[in-house]
């Protein structure tokens, strides 16, 4: 237990309790565990199923060891695998062959402190930047690193939007910049394209203006394009602002002649029934869908759905800017257990 390894029975999972581990290993009877965990926002998304996790406990002396071999375990159940070339380590610019598969067999690109960055936009999907900053998220594990690549997520907030629309990363000057001027070498890059370029969607403030007072004129497209980039079979996740909600449930009212939701107590049933349902079917899973606010913990949070302070959502999209932050973060959302 000190060492950060909890071995329970069903019987003893608290259904009360808020669990903060990082993977969940289920053994034994599967279906009755994973019935109790599974899309349950008091445990990790990530859980891995594997029954001989007896024999690695008994095999293996360290600690550590045990964790690297149930990691890998999951990663590999995800199609990644453990790597520890050093060679890896220090060039970015390659990616096994094993993983082109999840990212569409596309090449990705780690660069230090966006020097060639200009070069390589049109030859790599995936590029990341590397800065003083962030530089300690890149002293991890490559499988980690290499998970959160590909993974989508779609990120609705009026300040990410703004930061995305109206601010510019600067680069180190490339000595071998091959692009006619200007270049990103000269003009510095939108943040729109860092975040299209590591998979973090936030929609165009021309289509949809997330800073208007009310959402009466542009309810529809703001749902439309939540629908359409978080459908469950390509996003990971669907972090939405508390904020958000509150005025597409105003906006929705304003335009609905029969059922109304309330904003203090019925947001998790407009979430379900309004914006995870399309034409009577589910196309957004609840469970990936992540609340934040920078009120600390909200009166009208829903007990049932996972919540990330926005400070946490700022730090890895605005101060430090890194996708694999990003993604842990969201990983270990939980609920909130209000007092």
């Amino acid at each position: 237990n000190n060492e950060g390894i909890w071995i329970l029975n069903d019987y003893k999972i608290d259904e009360k309790r808020v669990y903060p581990h990082k993977l969940v290993v289920v053994t034994g009877n599967k279906s009755l565990i994973i019935k109790k965990i599974e899309k349950n926002p008091r445990f990790s998304k990530r859980i891995l199923q594997y029954d001989k996790t007896t024999e690695i406990i008994n095999s293996e002396t360290e600690i550590w060891n045990i964790k690297k071999a149930l990691w890998n375990l999951y990663y590999s159940a995800n199609q990644l695998l453990l790597y520890q070339n050093d060679d890896m380590m220090k060039s970015d610019r390659i990616i096994p062959d094993n993983l082109k598969s999840k990212i569409d067999k596309k090449r990705a690109l780690v660069s230090n402190h966006g020097k060639g960055y200009c070069n390589e936009e049109n030859n790599y999907a995936f590029i990341e930047i590397r800065n003083s900053i962030n530089d300690h998220f890149f002293r991890i594990e490559p499988l980690t690193r290499y998970f959160s690549w590909p993974l989508i997520i779609v990120v609705i907030d009026e300040r990410i939007q703004d930061h995305a629309e109206n601010e510019t990363y600067y680069i180190d000057r490339s000595d071998d910049c091959k692009v006619p001027n200007p270049c990103y070498c000269d003009t510095g890059i939108p943040y729109k394209i860092l975040y299209s370029k590591t998979n973090i969607l936030v929609p165009p403030k021309k289509n949809c203006n997330l800073n208007e007072q009310n959402f009466n004129d542009s309810y529809k497209e703001i749902i439309n394009y939540i629908q359409d980039k978080a459908k469950s079979k390509s996003a990971e996740f669907l972090v939405i602002h508390l904020g958000i909600i509150e005025k597409l449930i105003s906006a929705f009212n304003e335009s609905s002649k029969s059922k109304s939701y309330n904003k203090d107590n019925e947001i998790s049933d407009f979430i379900k029934n309004i914006i995870c349902f399309q034409n009577g079917y589910e196309i957004i899973e609840y469970d990936k869908i992540i609340i934040t606010s920078g009120r600390g913990v909200p009166h009208n949070l829903p007990e049932d759905i996972r919540y990330v302070n926005f400070s946490i959502v700022s730090q890895c999209l605005i101060d430090v800017h890194n996708k694999f932050a990003f993604t842990e973060a969201l990983y270990s959302s939980r609920r909130i257990i209000k007092n």
